[in-house]
Order: C-alpha cells, then sequence, then structure tokens
C-alpha cells in the first residue's frame, strides 16, 4: 500500500471516529433536562459557616465594622429581632441543604422565640423565606438538625443584591433571659 493511501486511511478514520463521538456528546447533551430560569446550575459546592450578627434592622450596610463569627448569639433581653447575617452572593447560589447546631441554651422566654432562613434585599425587606422556623425554646441543644428546606427551589436562591440570613424573632416585645447560640452550615451551588 502506498504511504499516501496510509496517511488517507489514517486521517479519515480518526475523522470519521471524532464524528461518531460527537454526535453521541450531542444526543447527550439534548438528553439532559434543561435548567430553570434564574436556578444556579453550578457542578461544586461550598459551604457557609460564618456571619454577622444584627440586632433590630436587617439592612446590610449595618454589618461595617462588626466582628464575623461562627457562632450566632440571640438574646430575648436585647431585641425582638436579631439577624445572622451571611455574605452578600456575587453570582446567583442555590441553597442544597441547611443544617444547625443549637451548642448552648439559657434562660426563659414566656412567649414565642423561633429562627427562620431568609432571603432578603439588601435594604433588609424579607424577599422570600427558605426554610420552615424552628423554635428555640424546644430545639435538642448539642446535636446537629437538618432545616426542613422551602419545596420551591425558586425560594432558595440568593440572587447578586440578596443577602441570606437567620432571623431570630419573639412573638412580642423583647424581654426576659433566654440566650441561645447556634452555629450554621448551609450548603450551596
Amino acid at each position: 500500500m502506498p504511504a499516501y493511501r496510509k496517511v488517507f486511511v489514517t486521517v479519515f478514520t480518526t475523522a470519521l471516529v471524532f464524528a461518531i463521538f460527537a454526535l453521541g456528546r450531542i444526543g447527550n447533551v439534548n438528553a439532559e433536562p434543561a435548567p430553570q430560569a434564574g436556578i444556579p446550575t453550578a457542578a461544586y459546592t461550598e459551604k457557609w459557616k460564618t456571619g454577622i450578627t444584627l440586632e433590630g434592622s436587617a439592612v446590610y450596610e449595618q454589618i461595617a465594622g462588626r466582628l464575623v463569627s461562627e457562632t450566632a448569639a440571640f438574646r430575648s433581653s436585647s431585641a425582638a429581632d436579631t439577624y445572622y447575617v451571611f455574605p452578600a452572593p456575587a453570582s446567583p447560589k442555590l441553597i442544597t441543604n441547611a443544617r444547625f447546631n443549637l451548642l448552648t441554651r439559657s434562660g426563659v422566654y414566656t412567649g414565642k422565640a423561633v429562627m427562620t432562613l431568609e432571603v432578603h434585599s439588601l435594604d433588609g425587606v424579607l424577599v422570600r423565606t427558605a426554610a420552615a422556623e424552628v423554635d428555640l425554646q424546644t430545639a435538642s441543644p448539642g446535636a446537629w438538625a437538618n432545616w426542613t428546606l422551602d419545596s420551591d427551589s425558586a425560594n432558595l436562591v440568593v440572587q447578586p443584591g440578596e443577602y441570606l440570613c437567620v432571623h431570630f424573632y419573639l412573638d412580642s416585645s423583647a424581654g426576659e433571659n433566654l440566650d441561645a447560640r447556634p452555629i450554621f452550615e448551609i450548603t450551596l451551588r
């Protein structure tokens, strides 16, 4: 067989194998479900564990000059509303899991004292609730517990211009001496 013919057969065979492989890949791409608009599809995950505690107001600019901590501090004697604020994202993030561990709890509050996982706009306005509320007075201290996330994935997205926070709130005014110190682990992609 002449040399030019060997080159032709090698090139033709390589091109044919590549074409078959490429057509197979196109078929697989079309078989994938189309992502929902606005829902992040990144393959990597990240965990958010640190934030900043704000008492009274949830306006994002109030985090300036405050210390970042892994532990949130909720005291019923300080404010009826307290927020543990996570960093505002630069790209959309989807919450895939959220859990908490109530490290310590002491004191009492005779009314309702709960925490919820919420998404707020930078000016502090509630945009959506991402998880069911948790009663701080009945949650088991010293053990990790998963939050019940909203079944609508659109409520689990944190967009640029928004931030994720844990909102601790009392059903009436501040008072008594309930003190709770939870930590959080929020998994996002």
